[in-house]
């Protein structure tokens, strides 16, 4: 993004051109900083250990019980490196786009529904865990309902308990995604 000084005498001026260009942005985005101290996402802060789990890896999903093994799965991440806390739950690979189906369509049909991924999540957060879903801003040529994806992620983060989302490959969640 910004090069540095290509001398030490060159040093100053190049640090007044990024202090500058700092306060500009904070200017232009009207940023306060009041998002950090919103409890919604504060913990995300100390949310050191995050893994990302697909939603049909053996770890946490018994294909022969046809039933997840939370509290099996976080022993066994316990063991393995002292435990997490926190866990992105991800449906849609390797399955999307085999189908038409879209991204949301795949967490309709985990076992037992959207209701049965809020059990999930119980689960997890029983054990102290926080819980993102997947979001795939790509996923644009699967048929779209009738609300847009910020509406359509936030409601199924309050049906399921889901404390947020991975924007996968997003470089800045937009307004929208707040504001929903």
């Amino acid at each position: 993004l910004f090069a540095g000084p290509q001398s030490r005498d060159k040093f100053e001026d190049w640090m007044a051109g990024l202090k500058a260009w700092r306060a500009q942005t904070v200017k232009d985005l009207e940023f306060s900083g009041a998002l950090y101290e919103d409890p919604a996402v504060n913990w995300t802060r100390l949310s050191y250990v995050q893994p990302q789990v697909h939603m049909w890896d053996v770890a946490l999903f018994d294909p022969e019980r046809q039933e997840f093994t939370v509290e099996s799965f976080l022993d066994g991440l316990q063991e393995q490196y002292g435990g997490i806390d926190s866990v992105l739950l991800w449906p849609t690979y390797t399955q999307i786009g085999i189908d038409d189906r879209t991204q949301y369509d795949y967490y309709r049909v985990l076992p037992g529904g959207l209701e049965g991924l809020a059990a999930v999540i119980a689960r997890f957060k029983a054990r102290g865990v926080r819980c993102l879903i997947g979001y795939n801003p790509w996923d644009q040529e699967t048929p779209r309902g009738s609300r847009p994806d910020w509406e359509e992620l936030v409601a199924i983060l309050r049906e399921v308990g889901g404390d947020g989302f991975n924007g996968d490959t997003m470089d800045t969640v937009f307004r929208q995604f707040w504001d929903a």
